[in-house]
């Protein structure tokens, strides 16, 4: 790798977070104290600092790094912090491409190096500056075995591991001193929640709003869940503990745990599924259209923040507007500082996911969100990146849950590969090309002019890549069904041959680039004529494989030819034309007395 660090050398610090500090946040003060004296860099010169935060879902694990990483922030300011999901080995490697953007750390380690090698890389070298890594969310098996060994050690860091498993935690060399276990609040914490969410009137009843805290298991998501009922009904906390009691529990112990439709093997703690049915129940009686958002909204990224732009059609209007705020105020979804931008928590996602799993709702929904989906995502342009970079998490993870093959699902794989291919994440971009491929053979069968379009363009990105004899697989694949289809003749079958003989050519087969060049040529001066630009591109890359042979006489009337073309069609001053013509000036075998490049 280069021997600069161009994270040590980079001015100021970063920090990076899913959301913005929690104004509402208390209590936590004995665990956060733990975490202040073993998390900071400088607490272990000798080593990196591995801490983990270990606890059921719906405790506060999350609020609780929040708030240490803005502590750190004041506390340590030369000290950067990074935020990662550790849901999946894809979710990881986005979480170090931010990084890899936000720090602009660069440096080959290797021609197969990945985003993760180069950060992990960067973040180990011995003249870094002092960071802080937060990896949320490390439950699946897959974190041990397919992310840990990306994960940075440096003594000038520190990980912070945030799992509900204890044994995954573990696994990654964790000391058991480091492993701070978090339940839910005190009670006296669970009060002092309770005041920033409620007012007096709603917690007349000292006993009651008690029962009320430890029938939610003093849970702050549930907490938050049913104090934002209370809130938006105008009740007691007293009323609320009869909705409670007469809520159907064994729909309750249903929708808290997960189906094999769902996307996490987490079980959702029944208090937060009882707080969850009882105000979901109301959403769906007095705003349908804030039930059908929240369906939807649960069905896409929980890596990324949602953009009211993916919402469905008319997500502007006073419908819809009405239906966002009726969602933020049952504490649904938060809005982020940025306008327009929201978060679901992922016990409510699960819930929303179970309950209509349990409905026989979820492949409609999960239909409607792909199509909505794709025709939300625009056309990927470099020079627009903005305009769909953000859509990219959720695209993709629809797509990962959508199975079928139907035109919206095409469509959308095609867009992820193109953005994919932009931001030159090339493995990610083969992979939906093909299943692009993939699906258009199984809607279309194999020799339809889309399927034999597809094949070209994956023939035409792996050339890219410079994996020429699998692009001459497909390029032979694509031109065997054009000339079943459209015959020898057709233009886009002898572009397939002279695109054959590119990577013959490249591969150092000059006989047979020259065969498919010398076919191409003659058929595209019959269809297309002698001097369109498809046929004096033949020309040209005719002319070098002629070269390469030796053989210079009839290379040089080739070359000379596609200027001369180019004269014609485009004009003496045109850039296509002076770059012929400079080339051609070059040429080692040009004879003294030729006139072309006088022209």
């Amino acid at each position: 790798m280069s021997n600069v660090n161009v994270f040590a050398a980079a001015n100021g610090r970063y920090f990076s977070a899913p959301s913005e500090r929690n104004v509402r946040f208390v209590g936590r003060e004995r665990i956060l104290e733990q975490l202040l004296a073993i998390v900071p860099p400088s607490m272990k010169a000798d080593d990196c600092q591995r801490v983990a935060i270990v606890g059921p879902g719906g405790v506060g694990k999350t609020q609780i790094a929040l708030e240490l990483a803005s502590r750190i922030r004041q506390i340590h300011p030369n000290c950067s912090v990074f935020w990662a999901s550790g849901m999946d080995a894809i979710s990881f490697g986005n979480s170090y491409k931010n990084i890899d953007r936000s720090v602009d750390i660069r440096g080959p380690i290797g021609d197969k190096a990945t985003v993760e090698d180069i950060v992990k890389e960067n973040l180990s070298l011995e003249d870094t500056r002092r960071w802080l890594l937060i990896v949320d969310n490390a439950d699946n098996p897959e974190f041990s075995t397919k992310v840990a060994h990306h994960l940075p050690s440096n003594h000038q860091g520190s990980v912070l591991v945030i799992s509900r498993d204890r044994d995954l935690v573990a696994r990654l060399h964790v000391p058991k001193l480091n492993i701070l276990s978090v339940e839910g609040m005190s009670e006296d914490e669970s009060f002092k929640l309770l005041k920033t969410l409620l007012k007096e009137r709603h917690m007349c009843n000292r006993d009651d709003t008690a029962t009320f805290l430890e029938v939610l298991e003093y849970l702050p998501l549930a907490i938050r869940l049913a104090s934002a009922y209370i809130a938006k009904k105008k009740i007691t906390t007293t009323k609320y503990l009869e909705h409670w009691r007469s809520s159907d529990i064994q729909m309750v112990k249903s929708l808290s745990k997960t189906s094999e439709k769902c996307y996490r093997s987490q079980e959702v703690p029944n208090p937060i599924t009882t707080a969850w049915l009882i105000s979901f129940r109301q959403i769906t009686f007095d705003d349908p259209l804030a039930a059908d958002y929240l369906k939807f909204m649960c069905l896409l990224s929980d890596e990324a923040p949602i953009s009211r732009s993916l919402l469905p059609e008319d997500s502007h209007s006073l419908e819809a507007e009405d239906a966002i705020e009726t969602l933020k105020a049952y504490s649904f979804i938060t809005e982020r500082e940025e306008s327009v931008m929201y978060d679901v928590h992922r016990l409510v996602r699960l819930a929303m996911l179970n309950w209509m799993d349990k409905q026989g709702e979820l492949d409609e929904w999960k239909a409607k969100v792909i199509r909505r989906v794709e025709e939300a995502f625009p056309i990927p342009l470099l020079d627009k990146a903005g305009e769909w970079t953000n859509h990219l998490p959720h695209a993709r993870h629809v797509l990962e849950h959508q199975k079928t093959e139907e035109e919206a699902t095409i469509n959308l794989l095609s867009k992820l590969g193109c953005s994919y291919e932009i931001l030159g994440q090339y493995r990610e971009a083969e992979t939906m090309l093909r299943r692009v491929l993939e699906g258009q053979e199984k809607m279309l069968g194999p020799n339809d002019p889309a399927v034999l379009n597809s094949i070209s363009h994956l023939g035409a990105f792996l050339e890219k890549r410079q994996q020429y004899k699998k692009a001459e697989a497909m390029y032979r694949r694509a031109l065997e069904g054009r000339e079943k289809v459209f015959g020898s003749a057709h233009p886009t079958t002898l572009a397939d041959i002279h695109s054959l003989g590119v990577v013959l050519e490249k591969q150092g087969h000059w006989i047979l680039a020259e065969i498919m060049y010398r076919k191409a040529l003659e058929g595209r001066e019959k269809v297309l004529g002698p001097d369109n630009p498809c046929t004096l591109k033949s020309v040209f890359h005719l002319a070098a494989v002629l070269q390469r042979q030796g053989k210079n006489k009839e290379a040089e009337a080739m070359n000379r030819r596609v200027p001369e073309g180019q004269k014609k069609v485009l004009g003496l001053d045109h850039p296509d034309t002076l770059k012929s013509l400079s080339l051609f000036r070059t040429l080692p075998f040009r004879t003294k007395d030729d006139t072309t490049s006088q022209s």
